[in-house]
């Protein structure tokens, strides 16, 4: 492991053009430094049905823990998102199957872990490293700053990504893949509050606001669902 002391200051919280140019480039260098072989044993690249499958069983293991702490049209819409992303999964089982090598990845880029020292961005706090797709750094930075769709465009393509049809639908599904997961967290949260194990003054920590959080990441998965059909 090494350390290193970085001296300057916070990026910005809102997204601006040279912050997104910046992010981008620091992004495309890190994720050309280091690759390995993709491993058999991770499925989301030989096998999307298999790998949804882990998705799946944790929905329906919180949906019978929480079947009356949400409204049955929540769940309905809930339903429909994951069974839906289930036959998209099982028609494109290999979508992935192209990637051979995984990259270093930060894995967590918001805006408290970018910084700018000597003119230059830099990543700190990385603690989630580690070797994965390229799209889930550049997912998460992008749905952190809430990126508008030409804001996406700009950043893809100064970080160099490519612009088939194929990379657009993988890109598309891993980014629902996103949203699906944190309507997961947001479950699993209010299901630990439930049980007192998040006490008041910790983040998250207000069913209300954690409901609120699903049903972004609803109207969101929604969205991406729509583009993959």
């Amino acid at each position: 492991m090494i350390e290193e002391l970085i001296e300057g200051e916070y990026a910005p919280e809102k997204i601006n053009k040279k912050l997104l140019k910046d992010v981008a480039k620091f992004l495309k260098k890190l994720h050309s430094s280091s690759k390995i072989p993709v491993n058999k044993k991770d499925l989301i690249y030989f096998s999307l049905d298999r790998y949804f499958e882990e998705y799946v069983k944790n929905y329906e293991k919180l949906k019978n823990k929480l079947s009356k702490k949400i409204k049955k049209d929540i769940w309905n819409t809930t339903d429909f998102l994951f069974n839906e992303t289930r036959k998209i999964c099982e028609e494109n089982k290999k979508l992935l199957s192209n990637r051979k090598k995984k990259v270093i990845i930060h894995g967590n880029v918001d805006p408290e872990h970018i910084m700018y020292s000597d003119g230059k961005v830099k990543l700190i706090d990385w603690e989630f490293a580690r070797y994965g797709l390229e799209e889930s750094d550049l997912i998460f930075f992008a749905y952190l700053y809430e990126l508008k769709p030409k804001e996406l465009e700009t950043f893809l393509k100064e970080y160099g990504y490519p612009k088939s049809e194929k990379r657009k639908k993988q890109f598309n599904f891993l980014f629902l893949l996103h949203h699906l997961g944190l309507i997961l967290w947001s479950f699993e949260r209010i299901e630990e509050i439930g049980r007192g194990e998040i006490y008041k003054n910790q983040a998250s920590s207000n069913i209300k606001e954690m409901k609120e959080h699903a049903n972004l990441h609803i109207r969101k998965s929604k969205k991406f669902l729509k583009e993959l059909k």
